[in-house]
């Protein structure tokens, strides 16, 4: 069955979601069975199973000498009642489990399915994917919003009251705006960090300014790297930026990630960052049989979650925000990020 989910045998998997399963009556477990409800066996959320066979199992119900197709079922062990379960494919693609792994192999997982999305044809064609979309060509309009919750000075410039006044071709001023209030000028560097299609980097060169996009494996990045090892020199970036990003570390190496930030930052370096606070999970098509169900963000934390993260790293906040998200306006479910403007006062000493 081609898109089939992916299951790994070697591993455990944690129940993220209640689950109903079935159990086999037989000794053999591959022996035929009609799943009835006096079959039925619930997980709960944090009980632990492991997959002991890789191949789907059908199964059918006899009716009138004919079988109906009643779905796929992989064969899993409970060790803490030592059964044998029947879970359905249904219930893995909609990621009810989740395979416990090390960071490492967390870290080695989110670049090999980013570097399938890259090229996914499906990607290829989306507006994320079109010069006028993407991460850091959000980045843009943060920065303009930003401008625009600063109260106008009295001797404000035109620059600032075109801004105010939904001046169309805003980006003509990019610069000013970017000197004014984020003090960087054609001496001092940016670095984007998930930068995507560079999108936003490729605005500051347009307008004379230095910067650097970093992205784990977009292949218009300048450098392609993870976040937490940038590569870049230390006490090298004046203002660092990662729009929409912070969401898709996972929750156990932020810490490592905003020390690295801290150790590529010059003294009194100025941040921006955007944090999404929904979940988001994509299907990949890992081969011609097997798809996997891909959580786009795994730290969906809340606001008291992320303070504290940056604070307790000396990340000085100036702002922070809740903003509904670039092109979200019109859904129905409105998705927040949060926006949040500081400056890095403290360097690492790693």
């Amino acid at each position: 069955m081609a898109g089939k989910p992916r299951i790994n045998i070697d591993n455990e998997y944690l129940v993220k979601k209640d689950t109903v399963c079935y159990f086999s009556p037989h000794s053999d477990p591959h022996e035929w069975f009609l799943p009835r409800i006096n079959l039925k066996f619930k997980l709960k959320t944090g009980e632990v199973i492991k997959f002991i066979e890789k191949d789907i199992i059908k199964r059918y119900k006899p009716k009138k000498k004919k079988k109906v197709h009643l779905g796929y079922y992989y064969l899993a062990y409970f060790p803490e009642a030592n059964i044998k379960l029947y879970v359905s494919d249904k219930d893995i693609g909609r990621a009810h489990f989740k395979e416990i792994l090390t960071l490492k192999e967390r870290r080695e997982r989110n670049k090999y399915i980013y570097d399938l999305l890259q090229n996914s044809p499906e990607l290829a064609s989306a507006k994320r994917a079109d010069d006028k979309y993407g991460h850091s060509f959000h980045g843009r309009f943060t920065i303009r919003e930003a401008i625009l919750g600063h109260p106008l000075p009295e001797n404000s410039g035109k620059e600032v009251r075109k801004v105010k006044e939904g001046y169309k071709n805003w980006r003509v001023t990019f610069r000013k705006l970017i000197r004014k209030y984020f003090n960087l000028t054609s001496k001092k560097l940016a670095v984007d960090l998930g930068c995507g299609g560079n999108q936003f980097i490729n605005q500051l060169r347009e307008n004379n300014l230095k910067g650097i996009g970093v992205d784990i494996s977009n292949p218009a990045a300048d450098v392609i790297a993870p976040m937490h090892a940038t590569t870049l020199k230390n006490n090298t970036a004046d203002l660092i930026t990662a729009f929409d990003v912070m969401e898709h570390l996972e929750p156990d190496e932020v810490e490592e990630v905003l020390i690295e930030i801290k150790r590529i930052a010059k003294l009194k370096c100025n941040f921006i960052f955007t944090i999404a606070t929904w979940r988001a999970f994509r299907k990949v098509n890992i081969d011609e049989e097997y798809m996997d169900v891909y959580q786009l963000h795994p730290t969906i934390k809340s606001e008291k979650w992320w303070k504290y993260k940056l604070e307790k790293n000396k990340f000085k906040i100036n702002r922070w925000e809740l903003h509904i998200a670039q092109g979200r306006v019109e859904d129905d479910n409105k998705k927040l990020e949060i926006r949040v403007w500081g400056n890095i006062n403290h360097q690492s000493t790693i």
